[in-house]
């Protein structure tokens, strides 16, 4: 290197050190920097988390959670907070529980009646059924199980106890059930009422789906006789009445328009009842894997909803006993539920042996009895049959020596011996079928 090139290398060297002593900083700023740098470590390694009090803490965690509840359900977002209590509507026969938790029936127990093993007869109960009902709102799909209805109070009108729950959605629009309940009656009166709904429910949708379903308890002793005897009944507009297969699983789509739909089980039955037709209903029944339940039985329909400002969609609910009478007085056709046979046997049972038990029924007498008596009854009201059967036993018994006789006679000339005992039963006034009819009469 020669001379330049050094001094150049130190004048560049005295730059560079001379603007670091300009611009570094004063004892005053290197202290305050310090204190800000002991500041920030000991915030962030002693300083105790922000406390909000715990009035500000719930307030937060709810407005965070009506948040999370609106972009779920909408408009009915308030009604998806709160907590389940349960009511109840009552008379002489029945007991209803309702839920405030989907507005619906979660259980109905039968007060005449008991199980196989003396408790309370229970047709269902909350953890066992579901009804529901669904629709699309503001883009999302609105499950009123999910929801908390308002109650009311129950209150008398006339000879009936009314019962109320509403789902609120916004000021003056709602959805309600109207239950009420006569006086020894088996009959539940189940309105829904829609009331600004139009604005709520999505336009163009044709209806409401309704999803009602239940497993079956247990009732009786023998599992395999409930199973056989469980299934779903239903009733068509033109007055038919059908049922899914009892003894195995089927799910069928109806193509037709429904009245009632029952879930019918060995000696009780749930029936669903339409003041309109039901439209093109889905069914099902399944057999339950456990003890404690018989079949899953289901039904899936519409419910028509026309868009208007108030709309009604009046049903009831029968929860009973498959009892003759009872079920026929009601003039629905419910009593085609209970399986009385086909043909004569059909008529034995509804005009003859049902009248004659319900009427020693009505003396409070067990049923063993009951059934002795019947069948000695019946057996009088054949008597004159009976001893016209055996009085043709008889006479043919006393004949035979003389049949035979003609009978050997038969292969030489049938026609003659065809004719010689025709001859004799006219003269010994014998029908030689007269002791059938009255057996299979009996039979």
């Amino acid at each position: 290197m020669d001379r330049n090139s050094i001094i150049g290398l130190v004048l560049i060297f005295a730059i560079l050190f001379g603007y670091s002593i300009y611009n570094s900083p004063s004892k005053e700023e290197i202290a305050k920097e310090k204190r800000a740098q002991d500041s920030v470590a000991a915030l962030t390694k002693k300083a105790a988390p922000v406390v909000l009090p715990q009035e500000n803490k719930n307030e937060l965690n709810d407005s965070l959670s009506l948040a999370k509840k609106q972009q779920q359900f909408g408009s009915f977002a308030e009604a998806a907070q709160g907590k389940e209590e349960f009511h109840s509507l009552e008379n002489e026969n029945i007991k209803v529980t309702i839920s405030n938790k989907g507005g619906k029936v979660v259980g109905v127990e039968l007060k005449g009646y008991k199980t196989y093993s003396g408790n309370p007869l229970n047709l269902f109960k909350e953890d066992s059924s579901k009804f529901g009902l669904t629709f699309i709102s503001q883009n999302k799909t609105i499950n009123t199980n999910d929801l908390y209805f308002n109650p009311s109070e129950v209150i008398n009108s006339g000879n009936k106890k009314v019962f109320s729950m509403r789902l609120q959605s916004s000021e003056g629009k709602y959805l309600e059930y109207l239950y009420s309940l006569e006086p020894n009656s088996y009959l539940l009166g189940f309105t829904l009422n829609m009331v600004g709904m139009n604005d709520v429910v999505a336009p163009g949708a044709g209806g409401m789906n309704i999803n009602w379903a239940m497993h079956t308890p247990r009732t009786e002793k023998s599992l395999e006789g409930e199973k056989t005897a469980t299934t779903v009944y239903y009733k068509n507009t033109e007055d038919e009445v059908d049922y899914l297969s009892e003894t195995s699983d089927e799910k069928e789509s109806l193509e037709s328009k429904v009245k009632w739909i029952a879930f019918k089980q060995q000696y009780f039955t749930s029936v669903l009842i339409a003041d309109q037709a039901i439209d093109k209903p889905t069914l099902e029944t399944k057999s339950s894997t456990n003890n404690s339940s018989v079949k899953y039985l289901s039904a899936d329909f519409t419910i028509p909803f026309s868009h208007q400002a108030v709309e009604s969609f009046p049903m009831k609910f029968y929860f009973g006993p498959n009892h003759y009478q009872t079920l026929k007085k009601y003039d629905l056709s419910l009593e085609k539920q209970i399986p009385l046979g086909w043909g004569i046997f059909g008529w034995v049972n509804k005009f003859l042996v049902i009248p004659i038990f319900n009427f020693l029924a009505g003396f409070n007498l067990s049923y063993g009895i009951i059934i002795l008596i019947l069948t000695i009854i019946i057996k009088v009201m054949l008597l004159p049959l009976t001893y016209k059967a055996y009085l043709s036993q008889a006479k043919m018994k006393v004949l035979k020596p003389e049949i035979d006789e003609i009978n050997k006679g038969k292969d030489k000339d049938p026609m003659k011996s065809q004719q010689e005992m025709m001859s004799l039963y006219r003269k010994a006034g014998v029908n030689p079928l007269g002791g059938c009819f009255p057996m299979l009469l009996q039979m």
